[in-house]
């Protein structure tokens, strides 16, 4: 019993992911560059 309102809130998760998933990249490479490498902690 899915409609268009469960299809709707489904894309919804989808970008909210895609959107964690794009800040959580930036913030890793920023962390990276911040351990010089991971040879500081």
């Amino acid at each position: 019993m899915s409609g268009p309102a469960d299809a709707t809130m489904n894309v919804g998760w989808a970008w909210l992911l895609l959107i964690g998933a794009g800040l959580l990249e930036i913030v890793w490479a920023v962390a990276l560059k911040q351990a010089d490498g991971l040879t500081r902690f």
